[in-house]
């Protein structure tokens, strides 16, 4: 029952994020110290150079030790235009250090300047797949692949010039 109701709220919210536009920023991170199956953490910074902003949350429930469900959110603000991407993953833990994960990925480009062609903000629906290994408690590395189930402008990292059918990213989390 518990994963009928989690793969509802998945559904509902991708359907829903699909039409809206969330814009949040929180300048420290911020996690739950109650151990809990439901848990949240946010993040944002700017980068001085070009007025960028970036934001992110994330939200785990975990089914058992070794299945969770997270949505990751990212929003981006860029000179010519913003990005929202949402993602919808089941992650599987292989063991104390190695899991796995798969799922569904939404972007949106929401363009800030008038000159943009209308049809570079066409959603961007994806499939990404990877791994990820937590080195320390405090330091994860994870590998994706992202492979593009539609056409849109959008391009790699919100870049309308660079045409993105897959993309394969390296990513760090340190913790500190």
């Amino acid at each position: 029952v518990e994963m009928k109701v989690v793969l509802y709220i998945i559904i509902f919210s991708f359907f829903y994020l699909n039409g809206q536009t969330i814009i949040a920023q929180q300048t420290t991170s911020t996690v739950l110290e109650k151990p809990s199956k439901l848990q949240i953490e946010s993040f944002a910074y700017p980068l001085f150079f070009g007025n960028e902003q970036h934001t992110s949350f994330k939200i785990n429930y975990l089914f058992n030790s070794n299945l969770q469900a997270n949505i990751n959110v990212f929003y981006d603000t860029y000179a010519l235009s913003n990005r929202l991407r949402t993602s919808f993953n089941l992650q599987k833990n292989i063991s104390d250090k190695l899991y796995i994960f798969g799922g569904l990925e939404l972007e949106q480009r929401i363009a800030v300047n008038k000159q943009i062609n209308g049809s570079l903000t066409r959603n961007r629906y994806s499939a990404n797949t990877g791994f990820g290994y937590h080195v320390k408690e405090n330091l994860t590395l994870e590998a994706k692949a992202n492979f593009g189930l539609n056409k849109s402008a959008i391009g790699a990292f919100g870049e309308p010039s660079i045409e993105t059918p897959k993309i394969f990213t390296l990513n760090s989390n340190w913790k500190f």
